[in-house]
């Protein structure tokens, strides 16, 4: 259920706000009253009396699963895009020529990689240094 068609202007505006800068120095959401225009001297108060409104809690909640989903779909479609763009630029376009671009290609791939965490060095590389640096007695 929509609760939004419940809040007034002052109070949508708050709860924007809020979700937006959730996370960063909003302090308690005295930030987000001022921003919905409530008074600079009371804003800590309403912020605090906003927060505890059944209505705007659940607009808040709502809001920030919408939030939440957009932006894992937007992560999704970027790896897709990446996937397409790697794809696309490995092609063999001539055989003399080879790929298509493959800088292009390689960047991509990293960039996919970075993404989904894949770029993190693995343990086995770095218990080998200090392997090799043992059997050569530094």
């Amino acid at each position: 259920m929509d609760v939004t068609n419940k809040l007034n202007k002052q109070q949508r505006d708050f709860v924007e706000h809020y979700v937006l800068t959730s996370g960063s120095s909003n302090k308690g959401g005295t930030e987000s009253a001022i921003a919905a225009g409530y008074s600079p001297k009371t804003a800590t108060q309403q912020a605090s009396r906003l927060l505890t409104n059944v209505n705007v809690k659940a607009a808040i909640v709502n809001l920030q699963t919408v939030k939440t989903s957009v932006f894992i779909k937007s992560k999704e479609e970027k790896l897709i895009w990446l996937e397409n763009i790697a794809t696309e630029c490995m092609k063999i376009a001539d055989p003399e020529k080879g790929m298509i671009n493959p800088a292009a290609a390689i960047n991509a791939i990293d960039k996919h990689n970075i993404m989904q965490g894949d770029n993190a060095p693995t343990i086995s590389v770095t218990t080998q240094a200090i392997i090799k640096a043992d059997e050569n007695e530094w």
